[in-house]
């Protein structure tokens, strides 16, 4: 699995970041559940900015919110299949941990780095 770690946007080297998308028809994700407890039009604007990000360097991006996966485990599975890199936006980390808890993420094999990158996974 290969991760990408900045502590602001997307960093200093978004050609690191962008690397896996293309491959096998996939798109990168944004998961905004760390804005969960923000406002609607916050959270909302949070997700588009960091969308928008990833459109200028060419990415096809959508966002996931894992609230509509509280509980459908396999659902959540199935969805995650077509995508790399996945991007958890920063903001609240105990609402993050609670909406990947929630969604079923901790129960993946692998968590979500296996589940949206599988091609890039170590053996």
């Amino acid at each position: 699995m290969r991760l990408y770690l900045w502590s602001f946007r997307v960093g200093g080297h978004p050609e690191h970041l962008t690397a896996p998308v293309g491959e096998d028809g996939r798109r990168a994700l944004i998961i905004a559940n760390a804005l969960d407890d923000a406002s609607a039009h916050v959270r909302r604007a949070g997700a588009e900015r960091e969308l928008a990000a990833l459109v200028g360097l060419g990415v096809d991006a959508v966002e996931l919110d894992l609230r509509e996966y509280f509980g459908q485990e396999q659902r959540l599975r199935r969805d995650l299949a077509w995508v790399s890199p996945a991007w958890l936006r920063g903001g609240n980390v105990f609402m993050l941990r609670y909406a990947l808890r929630q969604a079923g993420v901790s129960r993946l094999p692998g968590g979500i780095g296996r589940a949206t990158n599988r091609h890039n996974a170590a053996p």
